[in-house]
């Protein structure tokens, strides 16, 4: 059976990756977990790699650790980590979110092979918590879908404004930045290698919707599964925050979102 690699980029994320961790220890589908930390300080990376090889106990899942040299950024750590999966088929997994158990168990229903490696696969389903993961069981307005089907995003569907506002429940803009997607490592690669020439400062605070825009500006389709989901943690020191800040999240993420507009 073909296996699913998570590619996990760190950034002093060495307090919250246990609790991504603990869904992959029983999975089926999973053999591989990659670590491509990007703090620029040693303690910091002996402490993700502490974290990971303790909550980590199936012994036939492969670790795979990388400390990078000097800070990449949100869009090239993504990249680097990805380079470093032996997978075909990768996850990439915010450090700081939780992965669905019912999605692990959909892929491994269903088997990778049975996805398009040309596309790239986005979750329709987000849980918001701060603190514990079920917390949207006592709040359901944390309960994010952004539509009941299966969507394919390209530049059909772009060109074609109808569909943003009658299919989905969410603007493209925040449904293109949502993340932690699914795809064929070798297509991913090819994709976003031309993105590896913008300077980090000018990418890395809308890393998601710049993957999201090379894959369209290729021609591929974006699917919006409804078969896949994820718990993301709401926090004030997060890298999106902090970036929020400083408006660089607002600027960057209006030029991609600019440039998937114009595409025909």
């Amino acid at each position: 059976m073909t296996k699913l690699s998570i590619c996990i980029p760190t950034y002093f994320s060495s307090k919250f990756i246990k609790h991504s961790l603990n869904t992959l220890n029983k999975s089926k589908i999973v053999d591989e977990i990659v670590i491509s930390d990007d703090s620029e300080d040693e303690e910091e990376f002996f402490k993700t790699q502490s974290e990971v090889q303790n909550c980590i106990t199936n012994k036939k899942i492969n670790l795979v650790f990388s400390n990078n040299e000097k800070n990449l950024g949100g869009f090239h750590n993504k990249y680097r980590s990805v380079s470093l999966a032996n997978n075909e088929f990768v996850y990439l997994l915010d450090s700081d979110n939780i992965p669905s158990y019912n999605s692990l168990s959909y892929l491994f229903k269903t088997k990778l092979n049975n996805l398009n490696p040309n596309s790239l696969y986005i979750p329709s389903k987000i849980f918001l918590f701060k603190n514990y993961k079920y917390e949207y069981f006592l709040d359901r307005s944390k309960n994010i879908k952004f539509s009941n089907n299966e969507i394919y995003i390209n530049k059909d569907f772009i060109s074609d404004k109808y569909n943003h506002t009658v299919h989905l429940n969410k603007e493209l803009d925040f449904i293109l930045n949502v993340g932690n997607s699914i795809f064929s490592k070798s297509r991913f690669l090819e994709t976003l290698s031309e993105g590896l020439s913008i300077n980090k400062d000018s990418i890395s605070a809308a890393d998601a919707v710049a993957i999201s825009y090379y894959y369209l500006d290729d021609g591929y389709d974006i699917v919006v599964s409804k078969f896949l989901s994820h718990y993301h943690r709401l926090r004030d020191n997060s890298y999106w925050v902090t970036e929020a800040k400083k408006g660089n999240v607002e600027s960057q993420t209006n030029y991609f979102m600019k440039n998937i507009l114009d595409l025909k």
